[in-house]
């Protein structure tokens, strides 16, 4: 969803305004190609950083982790209680 976003928000910039001129600049491959580019990018970090490597220090160190989350987990569950009248 996140790479849709960024591809319509690149795209709705690209477009051409009303009041430009009729005449198609000569750099719109260039610029194509590059919108392509940095998409294609966007999207590897997006992929890599936002899923893979969370994934996998949470398989490497989860006891650590659960160690450090439990405080706060905690307090969440006890806020949550109370909200919900249990």
């Amino acid at each position: 969803m996140t790479t849709i976003g960024t591809t319509a928000a690149a795209i709705r910039r690209r477009a051409p305004s009303s009041n430009s001129s009729s005449r198609v600049p000569r750099d719109r491959p260039r610029r194509r190609d590059s919108l392509a580019a940095v998409i294609v990018m966007v999207t590897f970090l997006e992929l890599v950083v936002g899923e893979l490597v969370p994934k996998s220090l949470a398989l490497r160190y989860s006891d650590r982790l659960l160690v450090l989350r439990r405080p706060a987990l905690v307090a969440l569950s006890q806020v949550m209680r109370r909200w919900c009248g249990r």
